[in-house]
This record gives C-alpha cells, structure tokens and sequence, in this order.
C-alpha cells in the first residue's frame, strides 16, 4: 500500500511541471496566434506578388514579348486565386511555430511593439525585404552552387563543370 501512495505521490511530483508547461504552452499558443493575426496577408501576398513579373521575365526570355505579356497575365491571376488560402494555411501553421520558439514575455512585447505606428511599419517593410531577399537569393544561387561544386570537386578529385552539370 505504502509503495502505491509512494507511486501516487511520486506521479503528482513528475506532473506538476508538465501540466505547469502545458499551460505555459497554451498561454504562449494564445499569444503567438495574436501576434500572427497581425500580420496582414494582403500585404504577404502583395509582396510576393511584386516579384512574380521579373521573376517570370527571368525565366521566360525563350518567350515573344506577346506571350510573356499573357503569361504574366495569367500568373497574377492565379496567384490572386490560390494565394489567399494558401496563406492562411501558412499562417495557420506559422502559430504553433511562434508558441514553440517564443516566450510568452516575447509574445507579449511583440504584440506591444506590433501595436505601435513603428511596429506596424517594421512588419510591413520586413514582408517587403523577406520578397526582396528571397530574390537576391535566387540570383546569388548559381555562384553558390558553382563554389559548391569546386569545394566538393576538390575534396573528391573531380570536375566542377561535370559535377554541375550532373547536378541539373
């Protein structure tokens, strides 16, 4: 009997801190939705959207200037289309995200701060450089992969062209 009171009280002990996490949890779960509510995902998706006609250029120089035109045409509206609900699921998963990397006193002098004119303005300035450095990123991927490619060839003796080459 003294060895099942023992467990009994034992089990309370070890529940204590995860039933203290758990609603730690929960609290920064309520927190971090607010937080990813202020985020306005016509904003998001304006971003993204300003890109999308040099991306397109970029990739579609084997196009006459009439098809590119209609191509981009029907990309914006596609995007325009498949952009809303694809974000809201991509904010819906983005709160579980926050709740786990943030602190509940974070959280909650994000939603301060995100309160302010200057909050406001940093979120929508950081969507805009989020898009802007998503580009920069993809123009500075062919020299990546080039150095890459010598790196590896180096260590293991082979051509860097032909590894290139072997990796499209």
């Amino acid at each position: 009997m003294l060895r099942i009171v023992a467990g009994f009280f034992m089990a309370l002990v070890l529940a204590g801190p995860a039933l203290a996490q758990d609603a730690d949890y929960a609290r920064r779960e309520a927190l971090a939705r607010q937080v990813v509510d202020l985020i306005d995902p016509g904003e998001a998706l304006e971003a993204v959207l300003m890109t999308l006609p040099d991306v397109i250029a970029a990739e579609s120089t084997d196009m006459s200037p009439d098809e590119r035109a209609l191509f981009k045409s029907v990309m914006m509206t596609s995007f325009r289309e498949a952009m809303p609900p694809f974000m809201d699921r991509i904010f819906e998963a983005m709160v579980p995200l926050y709740a786990e990397t943030f602190t509940v006193a974070e959280l909650e002098a994000m939603l301060v701060f995100y309160a302010t004119p200057e909050g406001r303005s940093i979120m929508k300035k950081s969507l805009a450089l989020g898009a802007e450095a998503q580009q920069l990123s993809m123009a500075l991927l062919p020299g990546f992969m080039e150095d890459m490619a010598v790196s590896v060839c180096r260590q293991l003796d082979c051509d860097p062209a032909e590894f290139l080459a072997d990796m499209q």
